[in-house]
């Protein structure tokens, strides 16, 4: 295999093997998806009109926490703690998550998910978030995207099928 590379340097001293690995992932669950898809379905199986939707009319995805931190190129706990409340929230359909919800999914990137992103570090990401306006805080310590973030986030997901 042959890989042609521009860019920051650093990316190649881990960047490139986890998006990588992550491509292998979804190269290997995409084509058992399709093929299931048009065993269950018969060779004149329409994706689009199957497409299911959520009760706000969004689309359902699925996709990892790893999958979609590598989509957004996470670099930080903020990224990370952003990446796992779009898992909670847009996979799996929750309308608000608790903290230990979202820190479960961020240690289920396993590619991303670092140990010194606990604690204080995991406090700031969590008031970044707030601040600028990523993150809602609901009552019952429950969090979910704002709309605008939602929205952002639909199109970075759109780029992962």
């Amino acid at each position: 295999m042959e890989i042609e590379y521009e860019g920051d340097p650093a990316f190649l001293d881990g960047g490139i093997e986890t998006l990588l690995v992550t491509m292998g992932e979804l190269s290997n669950h995409s084509g058992q998806f399709e093929d299931s898809k048009q065993d269950e379905h018969g060779p004149d199986y329409d994706e689009a009109a199957a497409t299911t939707h959520t009760d706000n009319g969004g689309q359902t995805y699925n996709f990892s926490t790893n999958a979609i931190a590598t989509q957004y190129d996470s670099k930080s706990a903020a990224d990370l703690l952003l990446c796992s409340v779009i898992q909670l929230q847009m996979v799996q359909g929750k309308d608000g998550c608790t903290r230990k919800e979202i820190i479960a999914a961020m240690k289920e990137a396993n590619n991303f998910c670092k140990v010194s992103m606990r604690g204080g570090n995991l406090e700031k990401a969590f008031a970044s978030l707030l601040k600028n306006k990523k993150l809602n805080k609901l009552h019952g310590g429950k969090y979910s995207l704002t709309a605008s973030e939602k929205q952002n986030a639909e199109k970075q997901l759109a780029g992962l099928e």
